[in-house]
Formats: structure tokens, C-alpha cells, sequence
């Protein structure tokens, strides 16, 4: 017998999921569109803007950029999703580790769904490739995207890889054996440690300069499995080797707060990784690191990366406590304070403006490239060339785009999402989950077994939270 559980949503993933695909439909409109043909105006035009502008963005673009935030929000989720049903009921582990492998299946196949039809162009090769209907925007013909352009690995699939082998980390751990979520969390990290210092010791044998050299040489020799494998483990700026630390990190902080661990120590927590990690960029970069420079590698230099994790966990600490600890704490305290009232009202507004982009982050990901392009191509077509110089038709054109983006989603809301990526992640992941419960092999290995008496759920009560 399976217990479902139903889980309370953490405002806090909304947040960074909402936020963040909110900011990357700025930055790849102005990134991708703007600049792409142009990529010396970039430079400039970012030294015209003010100093105070430059300060407030930085960070958004590091915890943007190169996308592993949704690698490491994703991890959260997935640690919390687990967490908080075997914890409840350890026997509902099969069941939930089913679950997530559906799902992380249903997006492998949508991150293909997305290369071959809505992506723009890739930078993993040097062949220009594009997809059917973004891609071909620009030459007003439709075209079928080279073969090629399926091997590179992007943002989605490396989500998906993280997905399908945290179940497996999940289920080696927990099978058998009383789940502990702090346990389970020092785990995590250690292994996300370990991708790391393994990246450093692939970054010893291949270097920077040698990456496009072996893709070239494995694409030419008609190797296209290996040339599948080494742009997917270790040659790609999605590659597993580092992504899937980002996963690794995100799921260890989902663990502690599906354990209801408290705040106090998940803050301690925070504090010792987040530290940690920025510490090693901190050390690198007093030694002489050109943090600039790092940004035209092809793969992403592990400072940055030390940086970008590290940046991560201090935000999704800070997000945790503004929107579940104390955003929780408030709504079950009765207060006749209008102040207090007001800004709990605000605050629920702007969860609730949010969550509309978070709910819809994966179909804003994927169709971002056509919105996009299509605009920006109007817009070059009005000024009769590129505009990667006009900072006021920049603004207007960044504008435009993002207004369009919020009449969909607002129009899209009304039909309760149907049909969107989402939609489609839900019905797949139906047909996957009948498939994996119809074989014997699914059976075998996702057995279920009777009772154990010594695994008993573990409900510490959190305080505050």
C-alpha cells in the first residue's frame, strides 16, 4: 500500500525558479540577440552603464549565466520531493524514486523536443546549426536542424542526467536503512566535492584549447557516441562534470528542509558550504585569477564555479528564511497590526506574481528563443540593421520582450496551463511510470517490500518553521 503525501510547496524554489527564468529572458534577448553578431559592441555598451547598474547585475549574471541554478534548484526540489515523502513513510521510496525517474526521462526527451524544434544556436562545435523553427527565422526557409546539433548537451539535459542519478544516489542510500536527512546532506556535499576535485583532474589531461580539437577529431572519425559522451561528461559548459555538483549541493539543502531540520542549524549550514566554496574563489583570485577572462573559456573555469555554488547556497538560505521560516511563522500568528498585515498582503502578491513564471519556467526556457528572435528581427527590420549601439532601442526592444512574455503567461494562466511543457512533462510522465510499472525488470528492481519495523519515519519538529 503507497501513502500519498502531500507536500507543502517552498516558496522559496518558486522564488529562485521564478526569478531566475524572469531574468534569462533579459539576458539571452540581450545576450543572444543584440550582441550575437556583434559581440565587440558588448564591451562598450556594458562600460556606458552606470557603476551603481554594474554593481546590482553582477551577480544576477553569475547566477545566471551558464545555467547551472536550475541544475542546482532542481537538486533542491528533487531532495525536498524525496525527502519529504520517505521521511513521512519510508516505504513510499520505491514509488517516489519511480517518480523522479519519469520525470527526469519525460525532460530528456522535451530537452530534444526543444534543440530540434525552438533553440538557438549552439556554440559547443564550430558548425553553424539552428533549429526548425527559431533558427530558421533567419533565413526564412524551414530547415532540418544538422544532426549534430542533437549531441550537444544543454542546460535541460543536464537537469535531466543530475535527475536520473540523484534517484539512483537516493535510492543506494536509503534502500534498506533508515533515511537521516543530515546524513544523507554531508553525503551529498562530499560527493559534490569529489565532482569537483574530478573535473580538476580532467582539466590536468584535457585543457580548454584541446576541447574543440577532440570534438572535431570524434565528429570527422564518424564517432558520434563518443562524441556524445565527452561533450555530456566532461567537454561541455553543461557537462555532468561539474554541473552535477550544483545538483548534488541543491539536493542536500532539500534534504534538511524535507527533515524539518531547524533553520538555525540549516543556516549554520549555509554558512559553512557557502563559505567554503566562495573561500576557494576568494584564495584563487588573490593568486592572480582573471575572473574577467573566464567568461570566453568554452568550458567554465571551477573558480567560477566555486563562486557560483557558493553564491547559490547563501541565496536559497536567504529566500528559505524570508519565504517559508518567516513567511510561515507570520501567517500562523494572529496579528492585528496593519503594517504587518500590509506587508504579509504584499508579500503573498508577489509569491503569487512569481509563481505564475515559476509554474511556467520550463515552456519560458524552451519557446524563449522563438519570442525572442521574432521580435528582434522586427526590430531590425524597422532600423534597417543591427541596433547593438543604441542603448535607448536596446531598452525598448528588452522591453518589448519581456511585456510579450507577460501577456502569454497571464493569457496561458487562464487556460490553467494546458498544453504547455509543464502540460506535456505531466502526461509523459504518466506513460513513463505505467511503462516502468508494467515490466518485470522494473519490478525486480523496484521491488515492493513488506513492512520493516526498524525504519521508523523521522519527524523532528523544526523550530520556527
Amino acid at each position: 500500500m503507497v501513502i500519498i503525501i502531500s507536500l507543502k510547496r517552498l516558496h522559496s524554489l518558486d522564488v529562485l525558479r521564478g526569478f531566475m527564468i524572469f531574468y534569462v529572458i533579459f539576458l539571452h534577448a540581450i545576450i543572444q540577440r543584440v550582441f550575437v553578431s556583434e559581440g565587440s559592441e558588448f564591451e562598450k555598451v556594458v562600460n556606458d552603464i552606470p557603476v551603481f547598474l554594474t554593481i546590482l547585475a553582477f551577480p544576477l549574471i553569475l547566477l545566471s549565466i551558464w545555467g547551472p541554478i536550475f541544475t542546482f534548484v532542481s537538486g533542491a526540489a528533487a531532495g525536498y520531493n524525496l525527502g519529504s515523502s520517505v521521511f513521512e513513510n519510508p516505504e513510499s521510496l520505491n514509488e517516489s524514486i519511480k517518480k523522479r525517474v519519469a520525470n527526469s526521462l519525460m525532460l530528456l526527451i522535451i530537452s530534444k523536443i526543444s534543440m530540434f524544434f525552438f533553440s538557438g544556436r549552439t556554440l559547443d562545435h564550430s558548425h553553424v546549426t539552428h533549429s526548425l523553427f527559431s533558427g530558421s527565422l533567419e533565413t526564412g526557409t524551414l530547415s532540418i536542424p544538422e544532426f549534430l546539433h542533437l549531441f550537444t548537451c544543454n542546460t535541460l539535459e543536464s537537469m535531466a542526467l543530475s535527475g536520473l542519478l540523484l534517484s539512483l544516489l537516493f535510492y543506494i542510500m536509503w534502500k534498506g536503512q533508515k533515511a537521516k536527512p543530515k546524513q544523507t546532506a554531508k553525503t551529498l556535499i562530499i560527493l559534490a566535492i569529489g565532482v569537483f576535485l574530478i573535473t580538476n583532474y580532467l582539466r590536468g589531461i584535457v585543457s580548454d584549447s584541446d576541447v574543440l580539437m577532440i570534438k572535431e577529431s570524434l565528429w570527422s572519425d564518424n564517432s558520434y557516441i563518443k562524441y556524445y559522451l565527452f561533450l555530456t561528461i566532461y567537454g561541455s559548459r553543461f557537462a555532468m562534470f561539474p554541473v552535477f555538483a550544483f545538483a548534488l549541493v541543491g539536493a542536500a539543502f532539500g534534504v534538511l528542509i524535507a527533515g524539518k531540520v531547524s533553520f538555525k542549524e540549516i543556516f549554520t549550514w549555509v554558512l559553512i558550504t557557502g563559505t567554503g566554496f566562495i573561500g576557494v574563489f576568494a584564495i584563487s583570485f588573490i593568486h592572480g585569477f582573471d575572473m574577467i577572462g573566464t567568461f570566453a573559456n568554452e568550458l567554465v573555469l571551477l573558480q567560477m564555479q566555486c563562486l557560483n555554488i557558493g553564491l547559490m547556497i547563501y541565496l536559497l538560505g536567504i529566500c528559505y528564511y524570508i519565504f517559508d521560516v518567516k513567511f510561515s511563522n507570520n501567517s500562523e500568528k494572529t496579528n492585528h497590526s496593519k503594517t504587518k498585515t500590509n506587508k504579509k498582503q504584499e508579500k503573498r502578491a508577489f509569491l503569487k506574481f512569481i509563481r505564475k513564471y515559476s509554474d511556467l519556467s520550463l515552456t519560458i526556457y524552451i519557446l524563449e528563443p522563438l519570442i525572442a528572435q521574432s521580435w528582434y528581427l522586427l526590430f531590425v527590420y524597422l532600423h534597417k540593421g543591427a541596433f547593438s549601439t543604441n542603448f535607448p532601442l536596446i531598452m525598448l526592444y528588452i522591453a518589448t520582450v519581456v511585456i510579450t512574455w507577460f501577456l502569454i503567461i497571464w493569457i496561458w494562466k487562464k487556460f490553467n496551463n494546458r498544453f504547455s511543457f509543464e502540460w506535456l512533462m505531466g502526461k509523459g510522465r504518466k506513460i513513463i511510470l505505467n511503462f516502468l510499472n508494467g515490466y518485470w525488470w522494473s519490478k525486480f528492481i523496484f521491488s515492493k517490500s513488506t513492512p520493516r519495523p526498524h525504519l521508523q519515519p523521522q519527524l523532528t519538529v523544526a523550530k520556527g518553521s
